[in-house]
């Protein structure tokens, strides 16, 4: 008898090509769709969010009181995973824990050369994310110029302790670290007291997420 022997070959691991996203499109118009996950360009990183928050500028758009196009991805306070780096970023690694900034300046216009980071290649131009690009209300983010915009996030410090801090400027603009071990320690006092606004944030990202799941 002859016997016969098969290798086992490995299968191919199947990489996800669209993740899930909080999509505006009008006034009271919002919902979770399925869209490509983004690939870095040169300068460039995507991330994998771990924790967003919801701005009170992101409840203006969803009112239509403040003008974003339509198919755009909302949300600009996101804390994650480096995913994928492109060409040129140096000093990160995939895997690592990274706070990105709502503002997300070129670092080489006029106005970031005269410290007007917020309104880098014009009025608020800084602030890109669910303004003029995608948005952090998603299962990955692209970030822009992303050597001056991350920050990376000390194991000893969870997501809920820094997720705050995006809107405050960030890598080697200030320090938002020092400033989340300063509310590390505020929360530690009050946490018996109070719920922490992140907590708070989440709670009412839920139900809103909720409520866009089922709309049309």
């Amino acid at each position: 008898m002859n016997a016969t022997f098969q290798a086992a070959i490995p299968k191919k691991q199947v990489v996800p090509s669209t993740m899930r996203a909080l999509v505006f499109h009008g006034p009271n118009q919002i919902g979770i769709e399925q869209v490509p996950i983004p690939r870095p360009g040169p300068g460039e990183a995507v991330i994998r969010v771990t924790l967003t928050t919801i701005c009170g500028t992101d409840l203006h758009i969803l009112k239509g009181e403040y003008p974003v196009k339509p198919g755009l991805v909302i949300g600009h306070e996101p804390v994650g995973v480096v995913h994928e780096l492109g060409v040129g970023v140096t000093d990160y690694a995939v895997g690592e824990r990274v706070l990105v900034g709502a503002i997300t300046p070129c670092g080489q216009c006029n106005y970031c050369l005269s410290g007007d980071w917020s309104q880098c290649g014009g009025p608020i131009g800084g602030w890109k994310f669910g303004n003029t690009i995608n948005g952090a209300q998603a299962e990955y983010l692209l970030v822009p110029n992303a050597q001056a915009n991350l920050a990376k996030i000390p194991d000893d410090l969870s997501d809920e302790q820094v997720v705050l801090l995006a809107d405050r400027d960030l890598s080697s603009r200030s320090n938002p670290i020092r400033c989340a071990r300063k509310w590390q320690n505020v929360w530690a006092r009050t946490s018996s007291l109070t719920t922490p606004g992140w907590m708070q944030s989440k709670r009412f990202a839920g139900s809103l997420m909720a409520r866009a799941s089922t709309s049309p």
